[in-house]
């Protein structure tokens, strides 16, 4: 089908050009680099329920709860990331 599946917020100072990005398929991931001093800013209305963050060998797994008739702040993003 031809409908949207997921929304993703951005803050004007996010480029999504940025090589900390990668835009996949599954998901989005954001890497940490310290050679790049800019700052990102993302949100998304996760239906997943849950995000991962991984450091060091290490995976930290957050599950939540979508609740469908919720209203979140910055667009509806119910889990919004940041590198600053």
């Amino acid at each position: 089908t031809f409908l949207p599946c997921r929304t993703v917020t951005l803050w004007p100072f996010t480029d999504m050009g940025d090589p900390r990005f990668t835009w996949g398929s599954d998901g989005i991931s954001l890497r940490q680099d310290d050679k790049f001093p800019t700052k990102i800013k993302f949100g998304v209305l996760n239906r997943q329920v849950y995000v991962t963050y991984e450091l060091g060998g290490e995976t930290f797994v957050k599950h939540y709860p979508y609740e469908a008739n919720a209203v979140s702040p910055d667009m509806n993003c119910n889990s919004e990331f940041s590198i600053f």
